[in-house]
């Protein structure tokens, strides 16, 4: 479970959920992969169209719980999600049913896994004597987390059910081409991957051997030619 999370929901944010409201601007014909965020702050221009931040709109392609009023780390992040997408479909990436499904039933489980979480640390907690200060912190602060987790996503998940008034389930049913959108952007991510590992002569059984710093720098560099070419701007 904790290894497709962290491929479905790499380099995620999970942020506190807030409740205020968003201006409606919707996203401007400019050549992305549908499906498109439909509402919130015009925040770049992609492709010569106004592209506008829809925290609702980035829960359902499974990519987490983000605040209504972004940041600039969110902005670009969003901005980056986009030309992923588009860059993945452009060379003909792509995904298998199985990851699809993986990915569905994953983001679909996530209460689940963050009670899993929750579970186990309070029985570390209660059944092992032998725990020290610090190892009783950790896991407070496990469970403090989890728990603000599973209620961001609750709540953001039951904010989009009331504003489009759907059952749950007719939520999940409309979540193919989300999910979808969200594989593309992953598919690109590991092109990257892929791509990284040949110029540097690393097996990919020995991928866990990279350089975070050099791997890190090697994926913003990517990313910013993806921003030249489909011509990114920030808009604040």
């Amino acid at each position: 479970m904790e290894k497709i999370l962290f491929r479905i929901m790499c380099i995620i944010m999970i942020v506190i959920f807030s409740a205020c409201s968003s201006p409606h601007h919707g996203v401007e014909d400019c050549g992305l992969v549908e499906p498109l965020p439909n509402n919130g702050e015009q925040i770049a221009e992609i492709n010569g169209g106004k592209y506008p931040y829809d925290w609702q709109y980035l829960f359902k392609i499974g990519q987490g719980c983000y605040p209504q009023h972004p940041e600039d780390g969110d902005i670009n992040y969003c901005v980056e999600l986009e030309v992923a997408a588009l860059e993945a479909k452009e060379r003909g990436l792509s995904f298998t049913q199985e990851e699809y499904n993986e990915a569905l039933n994953t983001w679909r489980a996530m209460p689940e896994y963050y009670d899993a979480i929750i579970s186990d640390a309070e029985s570390s907690l209660e059944q092992d004597g032998n725990l020290d200060l610090t190892q009783q912190k950790e896991y407070q602060t496990k469970i403090k987390n989890a728990k603000r987790w599973k209620s961001n996503y609750v709540e953001t998940l039951n904010g989009i059910l009331e504003a489009e008034d759907i059952t749950e389930t007719e939520f999940w049913q409309r979540e193919k081409p989300y999910i979808e959108k969200g594989l593309y952007a992953l598919a690109y991510t590991n092109y990257m991957l892929e791509s990284y590992l040949t110029a540097n002569n690393i097996e990919e059984a020995d991928a866990t051997d990279i350089d975070a710093d050099d791997y890190e720098k090697y994926c913003k560099s990517e990313l910013e030619k993806l921003k030249q070419k489909y011509e990114v701007k920030i808009l604040r």
